[in-house]
């Protein structure tokens, strides 16, 4: 299976961009998740802290499309 993505430039640039740098913005996601756990696992943080990360991390975890999680 193939798939071709076609852009109009300079018009399209911004999807383009988006397209060209969608592994990268995947790559922050995932780090910034790991960072959120290790803080929650591994450092000695209150649990009002902890409960925020929590919060933090669901709160992003909703703002991902179902379809890219």
């Amino acid at each position: 299976m193939k798939a071709t993505l076609e852009f109009d430039l300079p018009e399209d640039v911004e999807s383009f961009r988006l397209a060209s740098n969608a592994s990268l913005y995947n790559t922050a996601i995932d780090d910034i998740f790991n960072i959120l756990r290790n803080h929650i696992k591994y450092q000695n943080h209150s649990e009002q802290v902890v409960a925020v990360l929590h919060e933090i991390r669901d709160e992003i975890l909703q703002t991902i499309p179902e379809e890219c999680k």
